[in-house]
């Protein structure tokens, strides 16, 4: 198991999105605010070659779902 990280750029809701490489699948913690950022993240656990299998949301604040 490997786990990534993504933090949105300063100019945007600082948010980090974990995303732990298993052998065989992705798991997100928490998406981004900013749709631009959260296709980023997607992208990024494209790359790793393995399905992105779900997201977890940690707690109920809007920039760990994305919904402004």
């Amino acid at each position: 198991m490997r786990v990534h990280s993504y933090m949105a750029p300063e100019d945007s809701v600082n948010v980090t999105t974990p995303l732990v490489e298993t052998p065989a699948r992705v798991i997100a913690v928490d998406a981004q605010f900013g749709l631009p950022y959260a296709r980023e993240v997607v992208e990024y656990a494209k790359g790793l070659g393995k399905p992105l299998d779900r997201l977890i949301v940690s707690h109920a604040q809007p920039g760990h779902y994305g919904l402004p």
